[in-house]
């Protein structure tokens, strides 16, 4: 039987080491200063949109401390299609600038 604790912030570092947790702390950081990066933005849509993604992200590790929502794919790949909108979302600033 394997062990999964309800505290899915440690269960990264007891699966994943040091290493693994530390990239996923670079990945959710990154992510934040991108969306804070997008939430500047002049157009309101985009702004919006990083408001969103910046506001998922913080729920997602909030959940993520205190259930299983760092494992259930579908909140992983919900937030992994947040996480791509927001890369677009980046470079159409970066292509209007």
């Amino acid at each position: 039987m394997q062990f999964v604790p309800h505290d899915g912030i440690l269960y990264i570092w007891m699966v994943l080491g040091i290493p693994g947790a530390l990239a996923f702390w670079w990945l959710i950081g990154s992510a934040v200063a991108l969306a804070c990066r997008v939430v500047r933005s002049a157009d309101r849509r985009l702004a919006l949109f990083g408001t969103f993604v910046t506001c998922a992200l913080l729920a997602y590790v909030i959940e993520g401390y205190y259930d299983f929502g760092l494992w259930w794919f579908r909140v992983a790949v919900l937030i992994g299609c947040l996480l791509g909108a927001l890369e677009a979302a980046s470079r159409e600033l970066t292509a209007t600038a």
